[in-house]
């Protein structure tokens, strides 16, 4: 995982020494690509492993000592709020941010932001996103460059298998699957300057 940045427009050097305590998760897509398994549940309870997508994000956030979260919540909403509640059970914190599912991501995040996040600095992301990298690596890399937006990105995997074919129509290679080194994609976690919301 690589890491790419736009410069703060303040100086964030001072907080260096805090600590991220706050995310953002958005959770209010309808998942209209993982249909049927979307049609009575949102996207982020479809259940991978025995959990839904949404207590894997939980848990690596809390094992990265993010215990502040607020998600912002559309589609089918009361499912993601009667099994998360508060997050006492799950050892965090958590408050629900309302919105519309034609707002998307844009009004997603702002409203959340606006509404229940006071930090200078947090992290936000998509609630379906499943990630093992060291969150502590990201934070260290914002403060130290000073920036307003850092994103976390990483080199895709191309779906198929990559054939190379000589002017005679023989094969003379097949890589399958390959990673595409020359790409990179956000993987949608982001450190966010509160700034950001303007």
């Amino acid at each position: 995982m690589r890491l790419w940045s736009n410069k703060a427009s303040k100086t964030l050097r001072e907080h260096n020494n805090d600590k991220v305590k706050t995310a953002v998760i958005l959770a209010g897509g309808a998942g209209l690509r993982l249909r049927p398994l979307t049609k009575n549940k949102p996207k982020v309870m479809v259940k991978v492993f025995g959990k839904p997508l949404l207590q894997w994000v939980i848990e690596w956030l809390k094992f990265n000592e993010i215990f502040n979260l607020v998600l912002g919540v559309a589609y089918k909403k009361e499912a993601i709020m009667d099994y998360f509640g508060d997050g006492s059970k799950f050892g965090v914190k958590i408050k629900y941010s309302v919105h519309s599912v034609s707002g998307e991501t844009g009004e997603g995040f702002r409203l959340a932001i606006s509404r229940f996040v006071d930090d200078d600095c947090f992290i936000a992301m998509n609630g379906d996103e499943i990630t093992n990298f060291e969150l502590k690596k990201m934070i260290d890399y914002h403060f130290k460059n000073n920036l307003m937006t850092t994103i976390a990105v990483t080199n895709p995997r191309f779906p198929f298998g990559i054939i190379k074919v000589g002017r005679d129509g023989l094969v003379q290679s097949f890589e399958e699957k390959p990673i595409i080194s020359s790409i990179l994609v956000s993987i949608g976690v982001y450190i966010f300057n509160r700034d950001i919301i303007k």
